[in-house]
């Protein structure tokens, strides 16, 4: 009886019919597929799908035909639900032909689209045997599968995002393919048969080049070596500084208050800049930015590729290398805003109304040879507020003894990375370390804002630093790490140079004031009758009485606002307060 089920058709009639494994058994050789009940109309065998049809003779009779419908097997092996949404994905598995063997082919694909004709042939693509002439038979073959298994199927819970699962992070934190709880470390890659799904397991949904961007996020060497090489650096703040702003995305979810912000290390090429991303990646997956499951992304991607790739991340840090790489420089302040605002751009779907708007609680991680700020000049403000800028090389100086220990920590942190993080978020699954931490987060803001001397980007980044404070403290309780806190000179040194730096409407005014003086010649003065129009036009006039005092053409200042980076409506209004 192993083999044989019982299909249930209308309330009182049973059909004993043989297994869907005993009828696949020439074709599965020793692939796994759940052992499942044919619907009704349907039959499933080596030779593909078949469905019933009924014909009426000229006599009025019916007799009763199978058609054929694929030449080859196709089924739903598997049910995903998306921890956010609750929408239902299905996994289709189907075999081709290939040498003496064979292979079989699994997608997960939504279940709107399975049973959607004119979408389900997207498959054809991948090998499914599916066409246009087939592909309504097809979803309907899939739709009365699925409902003749709504008990029987394998289920698993899928997410878009690693990180935080469920709208409390209620299913655990994932990263990488590996599912973590305060307890158990639960892990499933995408080739694992949905028969051997493990309980409570949370499916990555992560297509094509996302796949590959997230592939490194695992453990690698050993805790103890990560932990070896980290101590050849804690001495020196900024290289402290990238490891807590590595640990700060996790807090974001549990701890209600903590905003995105990110960190960006300049310096010139060949004195480390790097280094510290090394650090800040390794606290997850591999840190590398070459190899092609490297967890360092480069700032070369679009908007949109980075978008969605801080999407994928979810609650972990996106770290970007070399900011000269990116295609425009409004890219990098397109980029310092999306990512620190945690949330994408509205976007309409093709059947009218809005896609769901994809957030991200995150720590932008990022390097470069200048300033992200001064590339993003003409959104220097706002960025201002949201990226803490540290000057110059990691290691803290640029000496030969320096580089050999940078170089000997990357060799390291190749080998030994992926532990740190896994511990932090087991450690804060634990029952009331979440509510305690809370409420040292309330404490911290209070003595951060007490540290602000003006207010501004300043007060602004009491959050950040509150933050770091933190994860410093969390580093040392979860992790057993016990850190230098001489980072917090450096931190705040970067906030107050920012906040000096952030007024854009008064930099704008300087700026204007030191071009004007070098450009006498285009002013109209009353009180020289004799001055003749310059070859490139009037700019405006100067004041006769009052020194330093001008009337300008609307047009030209306008123009010269736009060339010198700044944004005139914004400057203008700010000049007219």
């Amino acid at each position: 009886m192993d083999d044989l089920l019982t299909l249930i058709d209308g309330e009182d009639n049973t059909t004993p019919i043989r297994g869907m494994r005993a009828a696949l058994a020439p074709v599965l050789r020793g692939h796994d597929v759940p052992e499942l009940l044919q619907p009704a109309g349907w039959h499933l065998d080596a030779r593909g799908v078949w469905r019933l049809v009924r014909e009426r003779a000229d006599d009025g009779t019916y007799t009763e035909r199978e058609q054929q419908v694929t030449t080859r097997p196709i089924l739903v092996t598997g049910k995903l639900w998306d921890v956010t949404s609750d929408e239902v994905s299905l996994v289709l598995e189907w075999y081709t032909p290939r040498g003496k063997r064979g292979r079989w082919t699994r997608a997960v694909v939504p279940a709107e689209d399975a049973y959607n004709r004119a979408k389900i042939t997207r498959l054809a693509s991948l090998g499914a045997p599916i066409s246009s002439d087939n592909a309504r038979h097809v979803s309907s073959w899939l739709y009365a599968l699925t409902e003749a298994n709504l008990s029987g199927l394998p289920e698993a819970m899928v997410t878009r995002a690693m990180g935080w699962q469920g709208r409390q992070g209620e299913h655990g934190y994932l990263c990488g393919r590996t599912l973590y709880r305060a307890d158990v470390a639960i892990r499933a890659d995408a080739e694992t048969s949905p028969v051997h799904w493990p309980d409570g397991y949370v499916h990555l949904d992560a297509p094509g080049g996302i796949a590959q961007a997230v592939a490194g996020y695992e453990p690698r060497g050993s805790w103890q070596g990560w932990c070896d090489a980290l101590a050849s650096v804690s001495d020196r703040p900024a290289m402290v500084l990238a490891l807590l702003a590595s640990l700060v995305p996790p807090l974001m979810r549990p701890i209600p208050g903590i905003p995105n912000f990110g960190v960006d290390w300049y310096v010139d090429t060949s004195q480390g800049k790097t280094t510290a991303l090394y650090l800040a990646a390794s606290v997850w997956g591999n840190p590398s930015e070459r190899d092609h499951d490297g967890t360092i992304q480069s700032w070369g991607g679009t908007r949109a590729g980075i978008e969605a790739l801080a999407q994928a991340l979810g609650s972990l840090p996106l770290i970007l290398d070399d900011t000269k790489q990116a295609r425009r420089p409004e890219t990098v302040a397109d980029v310092i805003y999306a990512a620190c605002g945690g949330r994408g751009n509205l976007r309409s779907q093709s059947g009218g109304g809005l896609r769901d708007t994809p957030v991200w609680r995150t720590v932008l991680i990022s390097s470069g040879e200048q300033p992200a700020l001064t590339l993003a000049q003409a959104e220097h403000g706002g960025a201002a507020a949201r990226l803490m800028e540290v000057e110059g090389s990691p290691m803290g100086e640029v000496s030969r003894q320096a580089g050999q220990i940078a170089k000997a920590l990357k060799r390291e942190l190749l080998s030994h990375h992926g532990h740190a993080g896994p511990r932090l978020v087991q450690w804060l699954q634990q029952d009331g370390i979440r509510e305690g931490l809370r409420a040292r987060y309330r404490h911290l803001q209070s003595w951060s804002e007490a540290q602000v001397q003006s207010g501004g980007v300043e007060s602004r980044a009491a959050d950040y630093v509150a933050a770091l404070q933190l994860a410093a403290e969390v580093c040392r309780d979860a992790l057993g790490i016990d850190l230098p806190d001489d980072w917090r000179d450096l931190v705040w040194a970067c906030v107050r140079r920012a906040g000096e730096g952030a007024d854009v409407s008064a930099r704008a005014m300087a700026d204007l004031v030191g071009w004007l003086a070098g450009q006498g010649h285009r002013l109209y003065i009353q009180r020289d009758a004799e001055q003749e129009t310059p070859s490139q036009g009037w700019l405006g006039s100067e004041s006769d009485t009052h020194p330093w005092a001008y009337a300008l053409i609307p047009s030209e200042l306008d123009r010269w606002l736009r060339g010198a980076g700044y944004r005139p409506a914004e400057v203008l209004g700010n000049w007219s307060r």
